[in-house]
């Protein structure tokens, strides 16, 4: 499980997810501490630099903040794909929902609930448990407003 909000319709781009990486390393170390960490690095390769214990502690630190992110990061695009595909199964049922019911019709109904078989079983289970989240939300909507 990611960032992203699989119940909601907030399409994340591969910018978005980077851009929210980048803040997750930030919110640890700022641009300038990056920089001069790199410095003494480079330093330290071409021998001109030793690192002290507290440097090879921030070294270790910053690559666990790079790798969580990282992590973070890969979360949030497999869910996005995901989340992607459920709206588009959302959005053809929607527009099978609006097909009569007629004989005629049924090639068109054939046709879309082809598509809709064709996406994964955790495609599936997001669509269901986004009308259970839907259905939930609705309830207490009417709840508050008999209130």
């Amino acid at each position: 499980m990611s960032f992203i909000n699989l119940m909601a319709n907030d399409v994340w781009s591969d910018s978005d997810i980077t851009r929210r990486t980048e803040a997750m390393v930030r919110a640890e170390f700022s641009a300038d501490e990056e920089i001069i960490l790199n410095r003494k690095l480079q330093g330290a390769a071409l021998g001109a630099y030793t690192l002290t214990p507290e440097d090879i502690a921030t070294v270790q630190a910053f690559n666990a903040a790079v790798t969580s992110a990282a992590i973070a990061g890969s979360e949030a695009r497999a869910d996005m794909t995901l989340l992607r595909q459920a709206m588009e199964v959302e959005a053809l049922k929607a527009e099978l929902a609006l097909i009569p019911l007629d004989e005629e019709f049924q090639p068109q109904r054939d046709v879309l609930e082809a598509q809709i078989a064709s996406f994964d079983e955790a495609v599936d289970q997001l669509v269901l448990d986004r009308e259970e989240n839907r259905l939930a939300e609705t309830e207490v909507e009417e709840e508050e407003i008999l209130e």
